[in-house]
């Protein structure tokens, strides 16, 4: 009896996976109550990738506007790290590493006043897949 083997090709990488994953750094300064409610250098995109690190350096950040980053306002889930409970002044880091499989909200708030959220969705990510029946 002879086997037969058939070459499977390999399954294609989907993009998410194809892609780089880059450390991006910003500087945050200011507080005000209009949007995006604190000047970042260089702009902020209109929305973060999945699987890609932010971090956001203090420079000049008003202390009655402390700059905090989480998935909403006063959850910060462990890839958020640094300077959590908020950046004043011109000392401090937040790094925020998107795992590669997430698919919710960034905010970016004011600590103090709760209609300074700005709120950037994540492209990119790969919800789990569902349970088989």
């Amino acid at each position: 009896m002879q086997l037969q083997a058939e070459a499977a090709a390999p399954a294609p990488l989907n993009a998410s996976r194809r892609r780089l994953q880059q450390t991006l750094t910003y500087t945050v300064s200011g507080g005000m109550f209009s949007s995006p409610y604190f000047t970042y250098s260089p702009s902020l995109p209109s929305t973060l990738q999945a699987g890609n690190t932010y971090v956001f350096n203090a420079g000049g950040v008003s202390i009655y506007h402390p700059f905090r980053v989480g998935t909403a306002r006063g959850a910060t889930p462990s890839w958020v790290t640094g300077s959590t409970g908020g950046l004043t002044g011109s000392t401090g880091t937040i790094t925020v590493a998107v795992p590669s499989d997430y698919t919710g909200n960034v905010v970016l708030y004011c600590n103090v006043h709760s209609s300074m959220t700005l709120t950037r969705s994540v492209t990119g990510g790969s919800a789990a897949p569902a349970p088989a029946p």
